[in-house]
């Protein structure tokens, strides 16, 4: 017999615990289920849903390989450290059918499911990894039609609150240049300064100095990492590759940029001072590359990060930090240790730690339903040369990010390309915030006339970019086009030729992000057009357009300026 309605059983080392119940749809909006047992040492939660109307499994962090297929089995390691216990069951539109989130955010939470073909459902069960007696264990959920980006932010408003964000404290909008991609752990002082000082020409408003700046070695990423972090817990400048850090650090202050240094505290490498000294304190990682990482239930190990880091920002006054491989405390074979309600307290401990000193310091994170605790400053994943999933990410992560600042993964491209790559890595980004990663001490004009325009695009609009309503728009198996909406004002980014609605009470500026010399709109009334280039320079003469739909000729890069 085939199942017809969602139904919930709580566990306790797979064994039932009460009766099962009935969350089939029918009610509107975000319920909770919560375990009524908190003593349960194994605690989990069986879930039936059936399978109608499912086309695919969304999550911040999920790909197109999930989006659009029906998994038949799958497992999401849920922690505060790496990515939260959020999943929706989607619809080929992206609307949901079924959505849950695990709580306490602090929680580590193994979410498992697999595919019953014989009774049309998908079998769910969601377990509490770690000691019992928890506040409150359990999830919120919903089955309510609706896109699955706008139920997230409201479900993850439930189980963690995000802090008002005020401009300049805890996150900011500039645009960064990040060191990684194009240097590595291969940077040394005087190539760092002329490159900040080319990033602030260009119109950067950010200085990330990434992963190497401790380490003397000299090392670019091949086919794969090996054990670079070996030299990584200490938290002292590397004085081959940075003589006078603290001169280093005013230098690019001073040019009016904001300095983000690359940290990653919960790691410890083995060839360091403090992993002598904690050896006693340190786990086992998933990752092999030449760490461990510290027990977050160590006060001891957490010390340690404390001291190193409070004295490394006082002796170096940097804008904030790029947080980095906090994923590594999941245990070999990626899985959970109990670890989640510790590492919150540590993180939080961190973070006041610092904040003593600077109240406005940058904790900048991936994004999890915890992080929205402590910061307000987050980033997408590493995505290098890839354009279209650094698109999927932003999407997703955006849904999550309702308050504060997601910046785009460093944009990352060969410069021997042509210019329209360009275009489609960064036009994305100015709906979030623009980072871009690639050699721009060696990119050709073309390209670096290119950024110095869209960073001057994001200027002249930061207001609607930062503030203003974001959607993406899903359609035919990817997001065709990002909008930002501020009262009267909308930025569009269009992707494809899929139809984009234009609604003509609204000034409009939409750029042309694909890959094809035009763009279809669909116009609610008679507008008028101009054509521009991302300097604001009108290219052609403005003419009237017809309500309905049309295609208008433009080439990659360009904006139409649209409205009465």
């Amino acid at each position: 017999m085939k199942r017809t309605s969602i139904t919930a059983q709580w566990t306790d080392a797979q064994r039932p615990i009460g009766r099962r119940l009935d969350i089939a749809p029918g009610k509107a909006g975000i319920r909770s289920l919560l375990a009524s047992n908190r003593d349960a040492p194994c605690l989990g939660l069986d879930i039936v849903l059936p399978v109608r109307g499912v086309a695919g499994i969304w999550t911040p962090y999920g790909d197109r390989a999930t989006l659009q297929k029906v998994v038949w089995k799958g497992r999401l390691a849920a922690s505060p450290y790496w990515q939260g216990g959020l999943i929706a069951w989607v619809d080929a539109s992206l609307r949901n059918r079924f959505a849950l989130l695990t709580e306490p955010a602090d929680a580590e939470t193994e979410i498992t499911w697999a595919l019953d073909q014989a009774e049309a459902s998908y079998r769910i069960h969601v377990e509490w990894v770690g000691p019992g007696k928890k506040p409150s264990r359990g999830i919120r959920f919903c089955v309510t039609d609706e896109f699955s980006h706008d139920l997230a932010g409201r479900l993850l408003d439930r189980v963690a609150p995000a802090p008002a964000v005020v401009d300049g404290v805890m996150a900011s909008y500039e645009p960064s240049y990040c060191t990684w991609y194009a240097y590595h752990g291969a940077l040394h002082q005087k190539e760092a300064e002329a490159c900040a000082r080319r990033a602030r020409d260009l119109g950067f408003g950010a200085f990330i100095l990434d992963d190497g700046w401790a380490y003397d070695g000299d090392q670019r990423v091949g086919a794969s990492l090996g054990p670079w972090h070996r030299g990584n817990g200490d938290y002292q400048p590397s004085k081959r590759k940075f003589p006078d850090f603290g001169e280093h650090v005013a230098l690019v202050k001073s040019m009016g940029l904001r300095y983000i240094l690359w940290v990653a505290p919960f790691i410890v490498g083995r060839q360091t001072l403090a992993f002598r000294k904690l050896r006693k304190h340190l786990l086992p990682s998933w990752l092999d590359e030449g760490f461990m990482v510290s027990d977050p239930r160590s006060d001891a190990a957490i010390g340690h990060v404390v001291d190193a880091l409070t004295g490394l920002l006082r002796a170096y006054p940097v804008d904030g930090f790029k947080v980095d491989y906090d994923y590594g405390l999941l245990g070999p074979g990626q899985t959970l240790r109990g670890l989640g309600a510790a590492y919150g307290e540590a993180a939080r401990r961190i973070v006041e730690s610092l904040r003593r000193i600077n109240p406005a310091v940058e904790w900048n994170l991936l994004v999890t339903p915890f992080s929205r605790e402590v910061t307000a400053a987050y980033r997408c994943v590493d995505v290098p040369f890839d354009p279209d999933s650094n698109r999927l990410f932003m999407a997703n992560l955006a849904a999550v990010a309702t308050r504060g600042a997601l910046a785009s993964d460093p944009a990352l491209w060969r410069r021997d390309e042509p210019v329209d790559v360009v275009h489609r890595h960064l036009v994305p980004s100015l709906l979030i915030v623009p980072s871009v990663g690639a050699p721009i001490m060696d990119l050709p004009k073309t390209h670096l006339e290119a950024i110095r325009a869209w960073l001057g695009f994001y200027r002249r609009h930061q207001r609607i970019l930062n503030h203003g309503t974001f959607r993406a728009r899903w359609a035919a198996g990817d997001f065709q086009s990002f909008a930002r909406r501020c009262q009267d004002r909308q930025v569009l980014a269009a992707f494809s030729r899929y139809p984009l609605e234009i609604d003509g009470s609204v000034e409009s500026w939409v750029i042309n992000a694909g890959h094809e010399n035009a763009l279809v709109l669909n116009l609610s009334r008679r507008l008028g057009l101009m054509v521009e280039d991302a300097d604001g320079r009108r290219v052609r003469r403005t003419r009237a357009l017809p309500a309905g739909l049309q295609s208008v000729d433009c080439t990659p890069g360009t904006v139409l300026r649209i409205g009465s």
